[in-house]
């Protein structure tokens, strides 16, 4: 099945100049999670969802396999939205991550995103197009049920430092001040990753370090 084959038509999000670089931070935090292994296309990818249960939130995932990122972003405006439809479309992380502007790059109207079956095209002062990549992204949404439990206990845990050192530099660039929190959740699950949480207005980043591959 074709990632995209959730996504029928053309979908337009807007994303006003004030909230558009924080929306670029957290494009980018995501695109640092992606794979860079040329063997697994899909996970070189960053999914960009967003459901008809919450037509005003835009999600963005990416994952190497051992980190996993999840960005919720609900302050988009939808321009043009079918409420019956769910919008799912992968699109190269690091081509995603060069196509934004940088923050003196953004246009007065800000930035807007079409998503439809063939990519997502971004219209700024200029207009990229990001072709849809094949293939079928991994089943994440099982490793997020620890935010909704109960955490009891401690464990102990090795984790390789470069990746937690790249994990803590992601949350650093995506932060609007630098005393805001990063909460760390550990004993999660039978599969033992440690769970990094940021909540910001209208923005929430997770990011878990995992000791095992994701089945892609």
């Amino acid at each position: 099945m074709n990632v995209a084959a959730a996504t029928k038509q053309d979908h337009t999000i807007h994303v006003d100049r004030d909230e558009s670089w924080r929306f670029i931070r957290a494009a980018k935090f995501a695109a640092d999670h992606a794979s860079t292994d040329n063997g697994r296309p899909i996970l070189n990818a960053i999914e960009i969802s967003i459901t008809k249960d919450n037509p005003a939130m835009v999600q963005l995932v990416a994952t190497d396999s051992y980190r996993l990122a999840v960005v919720e972003c609900s302050f988009i405006t939808q321009d043009s939205l079918d409420a019956r439809d769910d919008v799912s479309v992968a699109v190269d992380a690091k081509q995603l991550a060069s196509a934004l502007p940088t923050k003196s790059k953004i246009h007065d109207f800000g930035l807007r995103l079409i998503i439809g079956p063939d990519g997502v095209t971004i219209n700024n002062e200029t207009t990229v197009h990001l072709p849809n990549v094949e293939g079928v992204y991994p089943n994440w949404k099982s490793l997020l049920t620890p935010w909704t439990e109960n955490v009891r206990g401690h464990e102990a845990f090795a984790v390789n430092p470069q990746l937690m050192g790249k994990i803590m530099t992601s949350f650093h660039r995506v932060r609007d001040r630098s005393d805001n929190p990063v909460t760390i959740l550990t004993g999660m699950s039978p599969l033992k990753p440690i769970g990094m949480e940021l909540n910001l207005e209208l923005l929430n980043v997770k990011s878990l370090l995992m000791p095992v591959r994701i089945a892609s």
